[in-house]
């Protein structure tokens, strides 16, 4: 059954099963070190908002530590993309519940990209926040010259919207991102041209947890904007 927003609780998080030897899961302290190295690369950074340079251990275990209180409070679900047992990269929503609505973000190191895993988690986690939480839209933002974002977004079935001009502040520079989003309606019109259902995914009916705030710190999934060059 799916589960609406009020009733996930930050231990629950549910583990995806995309391929054989990748998933998407809650993230462990474990994760810290490489989600350190494999965020702080360069392409990352640059392609994001929010993630520190260099990125420090302790800041990555801190960030970690975090996850639960943000789940809990309604603003975040992140996963981490796990191959082989070891992180890889990220996948995440950032919540507005109160217009039923998430934006999407995600990195890849770069070690791991032009494999399709981008676009088997994103897929898995937009299908996350129409199914499971019943959201009804979800909308990812890239900046202008990510053409390989771009087209990630558009593979997984995002429309692009248009192009919101000076919209973010990087490195003290105004820069122009492009929104791409998918509603609850255009996914059950795409599942009926395909007859394609939902993911699997481990999951289990938690009980309730109160959700009303918002918290004012960026995270390294993608802090509103994080999108690795390719997929």
């Amino acid at each position: 059954m799916p589960q609406p927003l009020d009733s996930i609780r930050a231990d629950l998080v549910p583990t995806i099963r995309l391929a054989p030897g990748l998933k998407l899961r809650a993230f462990h302290v474990t994760d810290a070190a490489r989600l350190a190295r494999l965020a702080g690369e360069r392409s990352v950074v640059e392609s994001t908002l929010g993630i520190p340079s260099p990125y420090e251990l302790d800041s990555a275990r801190d960030w970690i530590a975090g996850l639960p209180a943000r789940f809990e409070e309604g603003v975040e679900v992140i996963f981490a993309l796990v191959r082989a047992h070891a992180l890889i990269g990220s996948v995440g929503l950032t919540l507005e519940r109160e217009h039923g609505r998430a934006e999407i973000g995600y990195w890849l190191g770069k070690a791991f990209r032009g494999r399709g895993y981008a676009r088997l988690a994103v897929n898995a986690v937009s299908d996350f926040a129409l199914s499971t939480l019943r959201l009804q839209r979800i909308y990812g933002l890239c900046f202008s010259e990510n053409l390989s974002s771009q087209g990630l977004l558009r593979r997984c079935g995002y429309r692009r919207e248009g192009t919101l001009r000076q919209h973010i502040i990087k490195d003290g520079l105004p820069r122009d991102v492009v929104c791409f989003a998918k509603t609850l309606s255009s996914r059950h019109a795409s599942a009926r041209l395909s007859g394609s259902g939902a993911l699997p995914c481990d999951s289990r009916v938690p009980a309730r947890s109160p959700r009303d705030s918002r918290v004012p710190a960026r995270s390294p999934r993608d802090s509103n904007l994080n999108r690795t060059p390719e997929n």
